[in-house]
């Protein structure tokens, strides 16, 4: 672990070193000779730790070597960056005139005596390398090349999923290695069965269909599928990011932030962002089972590992990784990162008392539902561990001034402090931040007026922000930003307030990824040109995009002009629109090939929507609140229909699996065509893979004949409901075609006096619910063949006088 994590710091150092701002540095403080000596102490160091961290094991010395380098090396690392963040704040300040900017800097006394101080320690920390590094010499340690550090796989990697393709031949000796696997006499010994053989043979395959057996998933406990190459540079990555995992539920979102903040990621030999990069670590883990996946309360997808891993994880980690709980009676001055849950301890005074003796520590993460940390005990932490580069988990009532000393600091996450109002100023002197959450900080009104200051700030989390008044003038400055899922728009126009931004501070932010939810739409003034300044279409990874007006503010009715001109890139796969007050919707949106999912609500004065149909990948279609849509589509329906003649054609919404028309009263049909009355079932398109249909207080929609084709083997749970719809008198023949339908519900529906006979062909149909609908006269003596039915209920039909005899 020593090594990992050393080498990773090692590494940033000497770039860090290499670039052209400690170059202009060395040249005009006169310190080129100390750091370029920092260097090529560093460097030589670094060449060694490869066989130091293999003697380390049978040689106490070089592992006490490696403790004292590893306190050598993290004392150079702060100095450095104490020195780097403060001239790369001040190049960013005088737009990279670092040399007028630094003449200016040493005009003053106080500058002067900084440049002495830095000077001064910069030499004192140069000796400390020279001397542990000569230490080295007596150990003989071999020096490796820079390569034997790539992370860089040179085989493809395996995992332990079935292949889809079926193996021949190969029972047997599936059957013989289980057996010896699970031979009762090897539950005391660790039991090695080899599959060697020449490349192509099946070795991989067998493995694969063995590890995934029922038999062996049912005896034992843990199973994990590791793939190593010629030069087990795996363990190096293990190594590396196995610190920062724990036995509690965890997000991956955090793991590879934290990962890329302590250097643990390194650039690939392509464009890749770091996120990408580390995100394929963490698939790599997930597949050999260092994490599993569990879900929490709310369906969000989050990670653990297994109990037996993460003993694993604190053997490797040693000294440097803490879990401070009920049972820690002391904490190691040497330990960097910590993680604390309050929840299972004790009082938050107790816990910071235990921790202040590691000041060099560089992660703390409290993890507390329960407590909440005043002023005092942040000042605490902040007075404290100036080495931080990662803090977070923490509620708290009040941020303060004091936060701007962590320069260091580079991720922070103050999520659901309910009590935040404002964040201080001083926050902004955070010129290493990449990370800031204030996720569902729920009475947070504004952010920092200098938040432009944080140039290196790559997700920022405000998502459930909705107290927030405004979006800060500069935001659109920070170019590297990849996250930001809430933008508000202001009451207050960006020209008249030199605080405020408008959504032109959207333009370059192109990095942008996942979600973007813009919400006050209604307060633009001038839709169409502020619309098109926010570039929406230029941003190319965003999955998820929301559109929020607020109708009851709205008196510009310029939103089909915004609307127009928030055309999003193609790429875009869930939209939601809310409050949209336009007659017509975009036709763009007919335009986005890979969208999944579309939810419309509340748009009220919307009369149809572009055609839908052919949009290759959508599987979820919600309606909800349209007051005066009259139809879904703004052709004829039979257009919409692929002839036989058109067989390259896109079949008739391909993969729709969920479709809710909910609370549109004056909804007639699909499509503007002649009665659908008119039409026989044959001839009107159905939908080949939909698996629910929701129809609500629709009292207009007097026929509804899309019903899908469902298969017994390719769709489960599949539900129908009809709810308010008085106008339905009679189900459509199709229905007879939903042999595998399993829950059916007819609620409110006033006109309804009898039951289809096209429903006795529904032989799967287990639930079937009857509401509320008053002029139903008799159930049919043909419902007793629904052998199925397990579940029938029958409210408020006050005309239904008995039960089919046969029943």
């Amino acid at each position: 672990m020593a090594k990992a994590i050393l080498f990773g710091v090692a590494q940033k150092m000497i770039e860090n070193l290499g670039s052209q701002i400690f170059q202009e540095i060395g040249s005009l403080w006169g310190l080129k000779d100390g750091l370029q000596s920092i260097k090529s102490a560093v460097s030589r160091i670094q060449a060694v730790l490869q066989d130091a961290a293999e003697q380390q094991n049978h040689n106490h010395q070089v592992r006490d070597w490696l403790e004292k380098l590893k306190d050598v090396v993290y004392d150079a690392d702060d100095l450095l960056g104490e020195v780097f963040t403060e001239a790369s704040r001040r190049r960013a300040k005088s737009g990279n005139k670092i040399k007028k900017e630094v003449r200016t800097f040493f005009s003053s006394s106080n500058q002067v005596a900084f440049r002495i101080e830095m000077s001064g320690k910069i030499k004192a920390m140069r000796k400390k390398l020279d001397a542990v590094a000569k230490e080295n010499r007596d150990f003989n340690l071999k020096v490796s090349p820079p390569e034997k550090y790539s992370l860089n796989m040179q085989r493809e990697e395996t995992h332990s999923f079935v292949p889809n393709e079926k193996v021949i031949g190969r029972e047997g000796d599936k059957e013989a290695i289980i057996k010896l696997l699970l031979e009762p006499n090897n539950e005391e010994n660790l039991s090695v069965v080899p599959i060697v053989g020449i490349g192509g043979l099946g070795k991989t395959t067998l493995a694969q269909f063995v590890y995934n057996d029922e038999n062996v998933n049912k005896h034992f406990e843990l199973k994990m599928w590791v793939c190593v190459s010629d030069s087990f540079e795996l363990k190096i990555i293990v190594e590396k990011i196995i610190a920062s995992a724990t036995d509690y539920e965890i997000e991956k979102e955090m793991v590879v932030q934290l990962w890329i903040v302590h250097g643990f990621i390194q650039f690939s030999n392509t464009k890749q962002p770091l996120e990408e990069v580390a995100n394929e670590y963490f698939k790599d883990l997930l597949w050999r089972s260092f994490f599993e996946e569990v879900g929490d309360m709310f369906g969000n997808l989050k990670y653990k590992m297994h109990d037996l891993i993460h003993d694993l994880a604190e053997s490797v980690a040693m000294v440097d990784c803490k879990l401070v709980d009920m049972d820690s009676k002391n904490v190691d001055e040497k330990i960097r990162h910590i993680c604390c849950p309050f929840f299972i301890a004790f009082s938050c005074n107790e816990t910071l008392s235990l921790l202040v003796k590691a000041k060099k520590m560089r992660t703390l993460l409290l993890r507390s539902n329960k407590y909440w940390l005043d002023e005092p005990m942040l000042n605490t932490i902040t007075l404290n561990f100036r080495s931080l580069r990662a803090l977070g988990g923490m509620t708290i009532t009040r941020v303060p001034n004091s936060i701007g000393n962590l320069i260091h600091l580079k991720y922070l996450d103050l999520s659901r402090s309910h009590c935040i109002v404002t964040l201080p100023e001083s926050i902004t002197r955070l010129w290493n931040l990449q990370t800031l959450k204030v996720f569902y900080c729920s009475r947070l009104e504004e952010l920092p007026k200098d938040i432009k200051e944080l140039v290196n700030l790559k997700h920022l989390d405000d998502n459930e922000c909705e107290s927030l008044s405004n979006m800060p003038r500069g935001l659109g400055q920070l170019t590297c930003l990849q996250t930001l899922p809430l933008f508000i728009v202001s009451k207050d126009s960006s020209s008249i307030s030199k605080h405020v931004g408008g959504l032109g501070e959207l333009n370059q932010l192109n990095n942008i990824r996942g979600t973007l939810k813009i919400t006050h739409l209604e307060r633009l003034e001038g839709a169409n040109s502020i619309c098109k300044a926010a570039n929406i279409s230029g941003k190319q990874h965003l999955e998820e995009m929301m559109l929020r007006w607020d109708q009851e503010g709205n008196i510009n009715n310029d939103d089909e002009k915004s609307l127009d001109s928030l055309q999003p890139y193609q790429n875009l796969k869930y939209l939601l629109v809310e409050g949209y007050g336009g007659v017509r919707f975009s036709s763009w949106l007919s335009l986005l090939p890979n969208l999944v999912e579309i939810i419309i609500l509340d748009g009220k004065r919307c009369q149809h929507l572009p055609r839908l149909s052919q949009l290759p990948f959508l599987q979820s279609l919600w309606l909800n609140v349209m007051d005066d849509l009259e139809y879904i589509s703004d052709g004829d329906i039979s257009e919409e229909v692929p002839t036989s003649s058109t067989v390259s054609s896109t079949p008739f919404f391909p993969l729709l699996k969920l479709l809710s028309i909910r609370n549109c009263p004056k909804l007639k049909g699909w499509g503007r065509s002649a009665s659908m009355q008119d039409h026989h079932h044959h001839s009107l398109p159905s939908f080949p893979c939909l698996s629910y249909l929701e129809i609500e207080h629709c009292p207009n929609l007097t026929s509804m004949p899309l019903f899908p084709y469902l298969e017994e083997d390719l769709y489960l749970n599949n539900k129908l409901q009809f709810w308010r719809c008085p106008g339905l008198t009679s189900l459509s023949e199709a229905v007879r075609y939903l042999t595998s339908l399993r829950s059916l519900a007819f609620q409110e529906l006033s006109k309804l006096e009898s039951l289809s006979a096209s429903l006795q062909h529904l032989t799967n149909l287990q639930d079937l619910y009857i509401i509320d609908c008053p002029n139903l006269m008799i159930l049919p003596e043909w419902i007793s063949k629904l052998t199925s039915l397990e579940t029938l209920d029958i409210d408020g039909c006050p005309n239904l006088a008995s039960l089919p005899d046969e029943w």
